[in-house]
């Protein structure tokens, strides 16, 4: 059985369809555990100058 050029391009655009949304997804993940960790820095830093202010 021979695998066309046509069968081989269904099967790749078919792939590219699922990755697609996989990247898309993992790189939204990726945004908000950055943002969340910046906003955890902050917080930290805002303890520390609240404890500094009270000494």
């Amino acid at each position: 059985m021979y695998i066309t050029y046509e069968l081989f391009f269904q099967i790749f655009n078919t792939l590219i369809w699922i990755l697609i949304p996989i990247a898309i997804y993992r790189f939204i993940k990726k945004q908000k555990e950055k943002k969340a960790l910046i906003n955890n820095r902050i917080s930290n830093l805002e303890k520390r100058v609240n404890e500094l202010e009270n000494k």
